[in-house]
């Protein structure tokens, strides 16, 4: 009868260790899915597709394997396997938080360099035209008229620059340069230069 009562013991013991050990990682999985909710408020679609979408695959892959381990009876259960996987995602979470810092503070310095060379340019190309000598050539009109569509694009991408949206501010700086740069030629053109 002891021993009976022994092995019960024995056995409810490791049913109760076994079921303890089959806990779904619960923190770990919220951890990582506020992780990837972070990175998408950060827009890292935008300065790191690549590594965002590796760190949504991988958290996928251990949603898939908590699935998995959720539908098996208790005793069957093991989430030593989703753990690894959360610990992956983890880590592909933070490469991808990295690398959408840099991206954005990469596609800011570009976008304020564009910015400042358009600026330049279109400073340069008014200086040009309040120096010209006077002439009724209508190819000053379009340059006039091209400078103040160019200094509203300017305007343009400086409003993009204090959004955050870096890629829009230097496409748009580059807009000016290639409108600057159109009538500057249609100028010289006319003018026989």
């Amino acid at each position: 009868m002891k021993r009976i009562i022994a092995c019960i013991v024995f056995i409810l013991g490791g049913i109760v260790l076994w079921g303890a050990c089959a806990r779904p990682p619960d923190e770990a999985t919220a951890s990582a899915r506020a992780g990837l909710a972070a990175l998408r408020e950060a827009q890292a679609q935008v300065w790191a597709p690549e590594e965002l979408a590796s760190a949504e695959a991988a958290l996928a892959a251990a949603d898939a394997e908590l699935a998995r381990q959720g539908g098996k009876l208790a005793p069957g259960r093991s989430y030593d396997r989703a753990r690894m996987l959360l610990r992956e995602a983890e880590r592909d979470i933070g490469i991808a938080k990295e690398a959408a810092a840099k991206g954005r503070k990469l596609a800011e310095e570009e976008a304020k360099e564009a910015v400042a060379t358009a600026e330049a340019a279109v400073n340069g190309a008014q200086t040009a035209l309040l120096l010209a000598p006077v002439a009724s050539s209508r190819s000053f009109d379009r340059l006039d008229e091209g400078l103040e569509q160019a200094g509203d694009m300017l305007d343009e991408a400086r409003r993009f620059m204090d959004e955050g949206r870096f890629h829009d501010a230097t496409r748009r700086a580059e807009e000016v340069m290639t409108l600057v740069s159109e009538r500057i030629r249609t100028v010289r053109r006319a003018n026989g230069s």
